[in-house]
């Protein structure tokens, strides 16, 4: 039996193996070359270690020039501290791994854009899914920052415009226009603002008064025409209408005169005094409310002048035209209630969710008209061999909107079994086309009722005279950053922030972020934002 030696077979030959020498030489040399491409990232406590090769993936963003001069760095741990977000640095490190940046859905977008900025990543490296996620909390905020502006019930904001308007005006004018205007400046204010509000009701309520034929008296019992009429201005408007002639040939009550007289000097000496301490002369004459109180104001002086001076006038053929025009400007005194909306908070909600819906309704409007002039023609034709009944295409369109509104009034209707299937058809798509709009407008109001308690449990912790509206602009620096934003993250270990050293970390500061997420523009809710009145005029520029 032949016997083989033990080194026979352990001995390599030579020029075909590497000895045990060369062996561990080159593991030692591969795990070196390992080190050295590790590199170890401590972001706000939490330390990542990764390679080198996946940052040179993506060559302009921050992670990919970090070296050993990198302001970041510690050369006692050898690692690189950045004081960020380490919930979202998760994302971050495997957007470098994989390519594909994803974005939790449960952070605010605002973060995001910051984060993303701090690190140098394009927002358009975000995959769509997570896009359109990071888009829809963008409007939601959006739609909720452009309420928060709009329907703004905290009655201290001044704005630039506004202090610098009132630099030169002085205190007592400030103080007046506040009574005036905002009643929320002072208890007295409250008191003015309540008796206000009652007169322009009682004003309200003796006209439609006045209208009542119980109400009304001869001429002779006027309490401004001392005597002036006689029986033939009477009998000048005896051949004019009915209505017309009641209104010439009778006053109202002496009650309601003085009624009318004494709210017609109250709300005078009220627009006097507004006019005169108003920092905003111009801005006030274009105001709704004030076009209101000079249609309402002048035309009564008027009336009043003549009816003192000369009572027979508006019995005269030149008189009674103008008599008409002169009443039927003063009717919009009506208009007045409008008020109700500035100090109510209710009413302005629904005025402001019926504003913001103004896009849906206008696009509701065209419809109508579209669908109105169609089924007028239709049924034109379809009742043309019907006497007596649908004269012209414009008898058509009253039809089509009184029947698409669903009121039917019964004045005209077919009569043809061609005008009913018009009918039907026309009542039908009223239907649907008049349910469209609701929706949006109870999302609206929705929307601007939650916002309004929000924004009353705000005030009740925090002086109004020092709020300012949130802006959103994100902070430019690292410094900026920490200063103004707490981020939540896991616990940072003691051992860990011993490690880090301060001094390093501010020695050398982080370049500023070099972009900025940019967003599509979202416009879900119209906005008409303008520079507040002193003490809190918001919405007064509409209503």
């Amino acid at each position: 039996m032949a016997h083989y030696s033990m080194a026979s077979h352990t001995r390599p030959p030579q020029g075909k193996s590497m000895g045990w020498k060369d062996l561990i030489k080159k593991i030692t040399q591969n795990t070196k070359e390992e080190k050295s491409n590790t590199i170890i990232i401590n972001v706000g406590g939490e330390v990542f270690k990764t390679s080198k090769d996946h940052f040179k993936r993506f060559p302009k963003t921050r992670l990919a020039d970090l070296d050993a001069t990198s302001g970041s760095y510690e050369e006692s741990t050898n690692s690189y501290f950045f004081d960020r977000n380490p919930v979202l640095f998760h994302y971050i490190l495997d957007y470098y791994k994989s390519g594909q940046l994803h974005i939790p859905h449960n952070v605010c977008y605002r973060l995001v854009e910051s984060e993303l900025a701090y690190w140098q990543i394009e927002y358009s490296e975000m995959t769509d899914c997570c896009k359109k996620v990071v888009e829809d909390d963008f409007a939601e905020f959006a739609s909720e920052e452009s309420l928060q502006q709009e329907f703004n019930v905290r009655q201290h904001i001044y704005s630039s415009q506004t202090k610098q308007v009132t630099k030169n005006i002085s205190n007592w004018r400030i103080r007046i226009w506040g009574f005036l205007d905002d009643r929320s400046s002072s208890e007295a204010a409250k008191i003015w603002h309540a008796v206000y509000m009652i007169l322009v009701m009682i004003s309200i309520f003796s006209f439609f008064c006045a209208t009542l034929e119980e109400c009304r008296v001869s001429l002779k019992e006027s309490i401004y025409r001392f005597g002036c009429c006689t029986n033939e201005t009477q009998e000048l408007a005896s051949d004019e209408i009915p209505k017309i002639k009641k209104l010439l040939n009778t006053v109202p009550h002496p009650v309601l005169q003085i009624i009318e007289l004494a709210c017609l000097i109250f709300f005078t000496v009220e627009f006097v005094f507004r006019f005169v301490v108003c920092p905003w002369k111009l801005r006030l004459l274009k105001n709704f409310t004030t076009l209101i109180d000079m249609l309402y104001i002048l035309p009564a002086w008027m009336v009043l002048f003549v009816e003192i001076t000369h009572g027979t006038f508006w019995h005269t053929k030149n008189g009674v035209t103008l008599f008409i025009i002169i009443e039927a400007i003063e009717i919009f005194r009506v208009l007045r209630i409008f008020r109700f909306i500035k100090h109510h908070q209710g009413l302005r909600i629904l005025y402001l969710a019926i504003k913001s819906s103004v896009p849906e309704l206008s696009l509701l409007l065209v419809f109508v008209v579209f669908n109105t002039t169609i089924f007028a023609s239709f049924i034109y034709c379809a009742e043309a061999f019907t006497p007596d009944n649908f004269e012209n295409a414009f008898h058509g369109m009253w039809w089509a909107l009184i029947t698409m509104t669903t009121v039917g009034y019964g004045d005209m209707f077919p009569k043809s079994w061609l005008g009913y299937i018009v009918g039907s058809f026309c009542a039908v798509l009223g239907i649907i086309m008049i349910q469209m709009p609701v929706p949006i407008i109870v999302s609206n109001f929705h929307a601007y009722y939650r916002l309004r308690f929000s924004t009353d449990v705000n005030e009740k912790n925090v002086d109004s005279s020092d709020l300012e509206l949130p802006k959103p602009v994100l902070p430019s620096s690292e410094e900026e950053y920490n200063s103004q934003t707490s981020i939540p993250g896991p616990s940072v270990k003691s051992s860990e922030v011993s490690a880090s050293s301060p001094e390093s970390r501010s020695s050398s500061p982080e370049p500023p972020p070099r972009n900025r997420m940019r967003l599509p523009p979202i416009n879900k809710v119209s906005v008409v934002v303008d520079s507040k009145d002193i003490l809190g005029s918001d919405i007064e520029e509409c209503i």
